[in-house]
């Protein structure tokens, strides 16, 4: 199979070619109408052949299976969307980045549906239990994602917090946002966790984590939701220092489980904070 091109001007042709318009119209289009006769009519037919496109309801829906398959038959790209989206974003063209700006899936506030078409390329690499647990953590972190945009709003401030995990999970935290005191912002990272029930208060915290939160210590953080009840509680991690491993010249840990139990009794127990959002009804 011959390298497949991506851009706008065999999308809207596919998309045309796709609907219940008369070939004599679209083909009188073609050839006397100014819009349609840049259109790339053969790298489309092209595309219908070797993947049996169908109608589409919508041109986004359109653009979503054409990313799809994009994606699906290049090996250098399904490399890079395992490690996250930015890394796929930066080896784009700018032709084949329109036509993903076009399904929606480059929006800095993307929906649920669009988060979870990124996170599936991942999940189809691992196991049943790794795909629940990536879901779980796209709540977490979504909920931290909403509760820091009204964060700041409320605080009049034009600062904007970032869902850098969305990109890659190689940042070593999952968002960026501002502590504001006196109208001074203070830059703070946030590693969000999660845990199912509220009886089983554990979580994981990896090697490379801290080591990115010994860096900042003072300004990362680690926010930590219940997903049954979505209550939640923020530790900043020089708080976590006497229980996290010491380096030994023969020993490197990777990761260790903590129970946050204690904290969570301590912290207001537990902190009543419940996010209400337009997506109310989709985060379950």
């Amino acid at each position: 199979m011959r390298t497949l091109k991506l851009d706008m001007s065999t999308v809207i042709a596919l998309y045309l070619l796709l609907s219940e318009e008369s070939k004599e119209f679209l083909t009188y289009l073609r050839k006397n109408h100014p819009s349609y006769c840049h259109l790339d009519w053969s790298n489309a037919k092209t595309w219908i052949e070797q993947f049996s496109l169908t109608s589409n309801s919508t041109f986004e829906k359109l653009c979503i299976e054409c990313c799809n398959i994009f994606i699906s038959n290049n090996p250098v790209l399904k490399s890079l969307v395992f490690i996250g989206r930015g890394p796929l974003v930066s080896a784009l063209s700018d032709d084949e980045r329109q036509v993903f700006h076009s399904a929606k899936l480059l929006d800095t506030s993307l929906s649920l549906e669009s988060i979870a078409w990124w996170d599936s390329f991942r999940q189809s690499r691992l196991s049943m239990q790794s795909t629940r647990n990536i879901a779980q953590g796209r709540k977490g972190e979504l909920w931290t994602y909403l509760v820091e945009q009204n964060y700041l709003l409320e605080k009049s401030t034009d600062l904007k917090p970032k869902w850098v995990a969305l990109d890659s999970d190689r940042f070593g935290y999952d968002v960026a946002s501002f502590q504001i005191n006196d109208k001074k912002a203070k830059p703070i990272l946030l590693e969000v966790k999660t845990f199912s029930q509220q009886n089983k208060p554990i979580i994981y915290i990896t090697r490379f984590e801290w080591l990115t939160a010994m860096s900042v210590i003072r300004n990362y953080y680690f926010e930590i939701w219940c997903i049954e009840n979505r209550n939640k509680i923020r530790i900043n991690a020089e708080e976590l220092i006497p229980y996290l491993p010491r380096e030994q010249p023969l020993c490197e840990w990777q990761s260790v489980k903590i129970d946050i139990g204690p904290w969570w009794t301590t912290y207001h127990g537990p902190l009543k904070y419940t996010v209400k959002t337009q997506l109310e009804s989709e985060i379950i």
